[in-house]
């Protein structure tokens, strides 16, 4: 009832929602369909139009790091909707192999590290996330090759899996980067206008400072978190919130929360009516 009611002129989508909402969609664009999984959803003229703009955020994050995917062997952990634009964007980026690990694939926990040649290494799951931020998916340091490791968690921001990354002397960069890079395409279609790369970093850095100055590290706080989505609209709501309090989530945006978890196993999403 939520994605068919029509309150809202436009809403992100965050995990595990980003495929479940696809048959609520009156159209989707060729990226949407091309990965398979809708992250921001814009009304216009009563249809509802899936798109995808996590490609778009993973590729600012990894150019922004400075790590490559030509030619490269990466491994993508998770294949829920996040995986899906993960792969999709390595794809355009050029990457040689993406191996997708699951709980139940043939690339999968326990036989993982067959693929210890990865160059690129892709947390896509919400292991390591607040609440739960104990735990890393993987043992980084097991795949000597790997230069990158990428963590989508932003909160906290170092998790275990990015501090491991650190010890093993690889490149490690969190999701905060792709947040903000994929809100800005969103707003982009949202309000139909055209938004510069520039506010990427100036949002980044705002971010950082307040979080810097922030009492408590881990948590971050609530204005943070809601204005993310809506900060690049220099003040116009993105959302027609009617009064209601949204609830924070690990993802970009506040809608349809499930309970976090530090290890895969106890995920349990709801259904959405």
């Amino acid at each position: 009832s939520f994605v068919r009611g029509g309150e809202y002129d436009g809403f992100n989508v965050t995990i595990p929602y980003k495929m479940d909402v696809i048959p609520f969609m009156d159209e989707l664009t060729d990226e949407a369909k091309a990965v398979g999984s809708v992250n921001t959803i814009v009304f216009r003229n009563g249809r509802k139009i899936g798109h995808n703009t996590d490609v778009f955020g993973l590729m600012y994050m990894a150019k922004r790091a400075g790590i490559d995917f030509s030619n490269k062997k990466a491994v993508v952990f998770g294949n829920g909707g996040a995986s899906r634009a993960v792969v999709y964007a390595a794809k355009k980026m050029g990457a040689r192999e993406i191996v997708v690990i699951s709980r139940t694939g043939e690339n999968n926990y326990e036989n993982l590290y067959l693929h210890e040649d990865a160059d690129i290494l892709i947390n896509a799951t919400p292991v390591g996330m607040y609440p739960n931020p104990e735990g890393a998916i993987v043992d980084p340091a097991r795949f000597q090759k790997a230069v990158g490791c990428m963590d989508l968690v932003y909160n906290p921001r170092l998790t275990d899996f990015l501090r491991l990354s650190k010890q093993a002397g690889k490149i490690a960069v969190n999701g905060l980067s792709m947040l903000v890079a994929q809100a800005k395409v969103a707003e982009e279609h949202f309000f139909e206008k055209s938004i510069p790369d520039s506010e990427n970093e100036r949002i980044l850095a705002m971010l950082s400072a307040e979080a810097a100055n922030a009492r408590e590290q881990t948590i971050w706080n609530y204005d943070i978190l809601v204005h993310l989505d809506l900060i690049f609209a220099k003040g116009e709501l993105a959302y027609k919130m009617k009064g209601m309090k949204p609830e924070l989530t690990g993802g970009s945006s506040i809608v349809l929360r499930r309970a976090r978890h530090p290890l895969l196993d106890s995920a349990r999403a709801g259904p959405i009516s």
